[in-house]
């Protein structure tokens, strides 16, 4: 899974800030100590990881009373995979976040993309999975 976390990372616009095995490694430890807040899932092709996601579920930081699941990580094998395979494969990540978000009684899923590339297919995806857009992401 760190192999993918890396590649995912090397591909995104902060492919410039070296990957940091520590930080890696706290985050999975954080995700496992918090297992009613922190979700890490993983998608397997014949015995190996080509995908993972994390996300957690709490409270809207000026809020209360409803509970937001907020992704923080999705990563796809890129060079492996057909492009249909790794839709399917964003898709059914998806699919179990949705999974893990409604058993946590989470009223909403967001999803922040990030990676700024290939934005009009993650895009076209996510609408596949039933997301809508509901702002945009600057960067300065």
């Amino acid at each position: 899974m760190r192999a993918l976390c890396r590649t995912s990372h090397e591909r995104t616009i902060f492919g410039d800030i070296p990957f940091s095995d520590a930080k890696f490694d706290r985050t999975f430890a954080a995700i496992l100590a918090r297992p009613r807040q922190s979700v890490g899932l993983v998608a397997e092709l014949d015995g190996r990881i080509v995908g993972a996601e994390s996300a957690s579920a709490g409270e809207y930081h000026i809020g209360e009373g409803e509970i937001l699941t907020t992704v923080h990580l999705i990563a796809i094998e890129k060079s492996n995979l057909s492009p249909v395979r790794r839709a399917r494969t964003f898709l059914r990540l998806i699919r179990g976040l949705r999974l893990w978000s409604d058993s946590r009684s989470a009223k909403r899923l967001l999803i922040h993309v990030t990676t700024g590339h290939d934005l009009a297919s993650t895009d076209r995806l996510l609408k596949v999975a039933g997301m809508k857009l509901m702002g945009g992401g600057y960067v300065g």
